[in-house]
């Protein structure tokens, strides 16, 4: 049996057990936009919630910009209450977002036009990130609206925000977008011509994105891996970051920003403002044609997708391993906050152990190092 937490996802054998892939990430809404919707009931939190200062967003490509809606009305209580993302329809973002488009340009604009310090209190955002560029308020507006990775002032902050999300679900949302922020130009040339979801993740740079961010690398950025740069990334999604939601339970994750953080959630927060043209046939309702909609290495087939579900996790295992860990304490998090754990969270559960016998091809599952740095979060499994 296959259970999902929406009704957008494909069900396929994978490396475990059955494997529930959110290809699509169709962000629910439930009616309304401001109050206390039913995905969130008012309830007394333990511990109270306390508002979050001086916070980052670690941003990592594929993962949900709309999880800026509910950042920057935290961030800055002096926005007005019509301050939203705009949602952009898929096919809108296809024609008019050239193939080298700057990383971040939707919160950008966002962020230029309601400004920080018009609108956020001086102690909203981590003062280290004016040290990116030296150039003070532009060098923040660049670092928090972009996909820009760990700086090491913050590693052991613990004001960070962020969203993982499944790798394969990741990269299946990046493929008709070749995505890959921060490859070299050269090389992001050469990932044009990839036609297939596996030739794409299997690109040099783009597996690992949410690994190499939080070691302080570039999403797309090929970089050789070890299994300690696993452990230190497993590390520093309790050290650096408040907060850690997962999009593939979007609406669990936006409840405990709020049980956590305070503020009332809005079902605007559901919104998914950046959805991605992925099937073949898949029905739109915009107008303008795609830069290329008609190209199948732009729309993939429910095969292919299969195909890439029954590779599992062996198409990203240091992200999928950083999954695990981000999995693990969102759950524990959930708990500790009184939200109700999405029944299918558990599901996407995996041993390292098990993991390793079915793949030992790839050190990273079978790394000691790891393995123990996954059993501190969880004492009874490795």
């Amino acid at each position: 049996e296959c259970m999902c937490p929406h009704p957008s996802c494909l069900c396929g054998m994978g490396h475990l057990a059955t494997v529930c892939a959110l290809v699509l990430s169709t962000l629910s809404s439930i009616g309304g936009d401001t109050g206390d919707p039913e995905f969130c009931p008012r309830t007394t939190a333990f511990p109270p919630p306390a508002r979050l200062r001086q916070l980052f967003w670690l941003h990592f490509p594929k993962t949900g910009t709309s999880f800026g809606n509910t950042v920057y009305p935290h961030a800055c209580p002096r926005l007005p209450p019509t301050a939203r993302l705009p949602r952009l329809p898929p096919t809108v973002q296809l024609a008019t977002e050239p193939r080298r488009k700057e990383p971040g340009r939707l919160m950008r604009t966002f962020v230029s036009k309601y400004r920080i310090q018009d609108y956020c209190d001086a102690d909203a955002f981590a003062p280290e990130l004016r040290r990116v560029d030296g150039q003070g308020v532009s060098s923040l507006v660049k670092a928090i609206s972009g996909h820009y990775p760990m700086q090491k002032e913050l590693a052991e902050s613990r004001r960070g925000v962020a969203m993982v999300r499944s790798p394969l679900g990741r990269l299946v949302s990046g493929f008709p977008y070749r995505h890959a922020v921060g490859m070299s130009e050269q090389n992001h040339a050469r990932l044009w011509n990839v036609s297939t979801l596996v030739e794409y993740a299997t690109f040099p740079g783009v597996s690992a994105c949410q690994t190499k961010m939080l070691i302080g690398h570039h999403c797309g950025r090929d970089v050789s891996l070890t299994p300690m740069d696993a452990v230190r990334a497993i590390q520093r999604l309790s050290t650096a970051l408040a907060f850690v939601g997962i999009t593939d339970f979007w609406d669990a994750s936006i409840c405990l920003f709020h049980r956590k953080f305070g503020g009332s959630p809005s079902t605007f927060e559901l919104h998914n403002v950046r959805s991605t043209l992925i099937w073949e046939g898949q029905n739109t309702t915009s107008t303008p044609t795609p830069r290329s909609a008609t190209a199948t290495n732009d729309r993939l087939s429910a095969s292919e997708v299969a195909t890439a579900v029954r590779s599992g996790a062996t198409l990203d295992p240091f992200d999928t391993v950083v999954f695990q860990a981000a999995l693990q304490i969102f759950m524990q998090q959930c708990e500790m906050h009184n939200v109700p754990v999405p029944p299918a969270a558990a599901l996407n559960v995996v041993s390292m152990s098990a993991m390793c016998t079915q793949h030992p091809e790839h050190a990273v599952f079978c790394s000691k190092q790891v393995q123990t740095a996954l059993g501190r979060l969880d004492g009874t499994r490795t």
